[in-house]
């Protein structure tokens, strides 16, 4: 809901390398460094809850999950203080094309930056920052590989940015 602009407390990420590093280059014009975070998202709820695992939320699987993180969904009030990692349900092409996981965010609004502080010595979250100089050609590579607007956005979106990205390589240059 964030790319529309909807408040949420989801924080999507993604269990693929070469996608976190597209979104990182994605848009260069708008970000001054850009950066890849990594996360261990079980270390993240054994921190968190105390089990070393990561939630489902697709209600198909209810006898499978930790029924917990459906009250995240359902009640703010039974939010953690610290954000706490989920698998989503297949519900959307871009989930499936993006390998879309995501953060529920709690109440600490600066929860993964208390995390690290606290756990200083065990913390397993990492910020990766890119030489600008060589992002673009990292994005351009990404595309040799396959990683680009309309793999990861399988629709009209994903194809506009594409022919974009062409006709800025044949034009800018």
């Amino acid at each position: 809901m964030q790319h529309y602009g909807v408040p949420t407390r989801l924080l999507d990420w993604t269990e693929g390398a070469m996608i976190g590093l597209h979104f990182s280059v994605r848009n260069l014009d708008s970000v001054n460094i850009p950066c890849v975070w990594v996360l261990d998202p079980k270390w993240l709820n054994k921190v968190v809850s105390k089990m070393e695992m990561v939630y489902y939320s697709d209600p198909d699987y209810l006898e499978r999950i930790d029924k917990r993180v459906l009250k995240y969904f359902e009640d703010e009030k039974k939010l953690p203080d610290y954000p706490v990692p989920v698998l989503p349900s297949h519900v959307d092409n871009r989930i499936v094309a993006q390998k879309s996981v995501f953060t529920i965010h709690g109440k600490r609004r600066d929860g993964f930056f208390d995390l690290s502080k606290k756990h200083r010595d065990e913390a397993r979250i990492v910020q990766l920052c890119i030489d600008t100089k060589e992002a673009k050609v990292i994005k351009e590579q990404l595309v040799t590989l396959g990683i680009t607007e309309s793999t990861l956005f399988p629709d009209l979106e994903g194809l506009a940015g594409d022919i974009k990205w062409d006709y800025e390589l044949k034009y800018k240059h």
